[in-house]
């Protein structure tokens, strides 16, 4: 059994809010898509969470993009094998705040 306050999630490993709490959260303006709705995360306040994450970004991570009124699960894409990402969201995980 887990103890609150042990840093670990409560709950099942699957359950969605255990995975969007570990995910890094990155700040996205949803309004920065392109055609197939993936989000570019090159604004200031994306490249600022991008630089607080410890891990190194790989494709396919599992992070949440979130702005002032919703959060949503994605996966990370490398644009052209370039330097730029893009979050592929999940839709069916959005939650307005």
């Amino acid at each position: 059994m887990v103890e609150i306050g042990s840093g670990f999630p409560i709950g099942p490993p699957n359950d969605i809010c255990s995975d969007r709490a570990m995910a890094p959260h990155i700040y996205v303006d949803f309004n920065a898509q392109t055609e197939d709705e993936k989000v570019w995360l090159n604004t200031v306040g994306s490249q600022a969470d991008l630089e607080k994450i410890k891990t190194p970004l790989v494709e396919g991570m599992t992070v949440v993009l979130y702005d002032e009124e919703l959060e949503v699960q994605a996966r990370l894409e490398r644009f052209r094998e370039g330097v730029h990402w893009l979050g592929v969201p999940d839709w069916s995980t959005k939650r307005y705040k």
